[in-house]
């Protein structure tokens, strides 16, 4: 199983590529991220219209995802991780999680990519 960030979860869904994650696991945050982008996107950029934020928002809601709530009794362990491969807290809780759920990390962001290789999976 996966545990999905922002970054792949927004361009899997542009793409129209969503169902390769279909029930896959996501940090809660995530659902008010993946929002906000599609938001940006409209709003500041015009890189998309309405309609497009529209399809994009119902594709990210049948998709099934399985949300983990963050604890904040796990901050100091995410600080840690942010601390060793030197990602901000918010990239971090996502190496946390996955670490402790033993779930793969799918993301487009290099750099937690990198350090998520280096965590030791």
């Amino acid at each position: 199983m996966n545990l999905i960030d922002t970054s792949a979860l927004y361009d899997m869904i542009a793409q129209r590529k969503a169902e390769a994650i279909r029930e896959s696991f996501i940090l809660d945050l995530t659902i008010y991220e993946f929002g906000n982008a599609v938001w940006k996107q409209h709003r500041r950029s015009k890189g998309i219209s309405k309609n497009e934020c529209r399809v994009l928002i119902e594709s990210f809601t049948k998709l099934g995802l399985r949300p983990i709530r963050i604890d904040t009794a796990d901050l100091a362990a995410i600080s840690a991780i942010a601390g060793d491969y030197d990602v901000t807290v918010y990239d971090a809780a996502y190496i946390y999680y996955a670490k402790r759920h033993s779930l793969d990390l799918i993301t487009s962001d290099e750099k937690l990519g990198k350090a998520w290789a280096n965590a030791g999976k």
